[in-house]
């Protein structure tokens, strides 16, 4: 199972990088405000291919969504605080995989598509001493950032 965060959910990149290759069967897009959006539902389920079984859940009702043994279901959030308050609901993640989070005034460059303000650094801290590491990385073949090292070595 993997968990990602990507301020853009789902797009080209995490179907052609991330679904396809990596054979996920079953893509779960988490967030209230899409859930309760009939519109933006219908939107994102336009860039899921048939063939991949699509969900999209709020934050209470994820785990209802998710079998647990799975290792062929991407998790997507669109902020690092989705991603911890799911590993608080007992979401059996080893990793998060951080995908684009953009610059934003007051937020500080962890590499070159990870911006994260203060708030965001605490959440990712919270994530890392629950046992699960915070990484980045683009697609699944390309170099992976250890966000927690990247932070202490930019003194952050």
């Amino acid at each position: 199972m993997i968990l990602r965060v990507d301020d853009r959910y789902v797009h080209g990149q995490v179907i052609a990088g991330w679904v396809r290759p990596l054979g996920i069967r079953h893509l779960i897009l988490v967030s209230d405000e899409i859930a309760a959006d009939e519109w933006a539902r219908n939107t994102y389920a336009l860039a899921v291919p048939d063939n991949i079984k699509f969900s999209v859940a709020t934050l209470d009702d994820l785990l209802t969504k998710v079998e647990a043994k799975s290792d062929k279901t991407m998790i997507v959030v669109g902020s690092i605080r989705e991603a911890l308050a799911l590993i608080e609901k007992g979401l059996p993640v080893k990793e998060v995989d951080l995908g684009c989070l953009g610059y934003d005034d007051g937020k500080c460059e962890v590499c070159s598509y990870i911006y994260l303000s203060d708030e965001e650094i605490r959440y990712a801290r919270a994530i890392d001493n629950r046992g699960v590491k915070v990484l980045a990385r683009a697609l699944p073949n390309c170099p992976i950032t250890d966000v927690m090292k990247a932070l202490k070595a930019g003194k952050h």
